[in-house]
C-alpha cells in the first residue's frame, strides 16, 4: 500500500470504512466509550505533540483536546554517564570488553 498510495476517491471511502468499523465494534464492545477522530497527532501537518506521561484531557461535549505539559524533571549529575556506562556494557559480547 505504501508504494501505491490510493486515489482521493478511494482514501476516502477507505477512512469512511475504517471509521464505520470503530464506530460499530464500539457500539457493540464499548457503547460508552467515545471515540476520537481526525486529531492531527504524531507526524503530520499541523500537529499536536502529545508529552510522554503529561496528563491530557478529552472533552468530548465541547470537541476539545487539553494537552499540559510539564517541565522534564531536573537530571541528577552522573545520571547521565551511568546510563551510558550501563548502555555500553550492554552492547558488548559475551567474553569481550
Amino acid at each position: 500500500m505504501f508504494d501505491r498510495p490510493l486515489a482521493a476517491p478511494e482514501r476516502d471511502r477507505y477512512r469512511r470504512e475504517q471509521r464505520e468499523a470503530v464506530l460499530r465494534a464500539l457500539g457493540e464492545y464499548a457503547p460508552d466509550a467515545m471515540a476520537v477522530f481526525d486529531v492531527d497527532l504524531g507526524h503530520t501537518d499541523p500537529q499536536l505533540v502529545v508529552p510522554v506521561g503529561g496528563p491530557i484531557r478529552v472533552d468530548g461535549p465541547a470537541h476539545r483536546i487539553t494537552v499540559t505539559y510539564r517541565p522534564s524533571p531536573p537530571r541528577r549529575p552522573g545520571a547521565e554517564d551511568a546510563r551510558r556506562s550501563s548502555a555500553a556494557h550492554r552492547s558488548t559480547r559475551p567474553g569481550q570488553r
